[in-house]
């Protein structure tokens, strides 16, 4: 197998149900975890860039960061794990968009205090990570995500 597919299992319990989006390094799936019955995001890394084994190892040690600071202001962390699809990492599954696409939804201007709140609730992941000696090294609007786990509760 070489390109991973709508319906393909990942690991033996995470089957692919929808694409979330797609990178130069590989695509964020949304999935089932099979043997619990829930959503999952899966993170896959094209296969290709997993014989670069200093690729591989920026991967894992995202993951195992990432997994390792417990904040409720950044998406856990559940399993990474290897496949003949590519390496992958499984995230909590988040409702939601993105802050650059709120920006846009907006037509460009956001409401200052709204910034605020974003910013602010951003920067406490950011201190979260850095207490666990983290630094996030892409912050953009595109990376930071706006959890929305009612209609119109971000």
């Amino acid at each position: 197998m070489s390109v991973a597919q709508i319906g393909d299992v990942i690991g033996g319990r995470y089957q692919l149900t929808g694409l979330l989006g797609e990178g130069g390094m590989g695509a964020v799936f949304e999935a089932k975890q099979v043997n619990l019955d829930r959503e999952v995001a899966i993170k896959l890394m094209h296969v290709q860039f997993s014989r670069d084994e200093g690729v591989l190892a920026r991967f894992r040690n995202e993951a195992t960061a990432a997994g390792r600071i417990g904040s409720k202001h950044i998406c856990d962390i559940l399993d990474l794990g290897r496949s003949p699809l590519g390496p992958y990492i499984v995230m909590e599954m988040l409702q939601g968009s993105d802050f650059a696409e709120f920006i846009v939804k907006r037509g460009g201007r956001v409401e200052p205090g709204v910034v605020v709140m974003i910013v602010s609730q951003a920067l406490i992941g950011l201190a979260a990570a850095h207490q666990k000696g983290i630094v996030h090294r892409d912050l953009k609007p595109e990376n930071i995500f706006l959890h929305e786990p009612e209609p119109g509760r971000l």
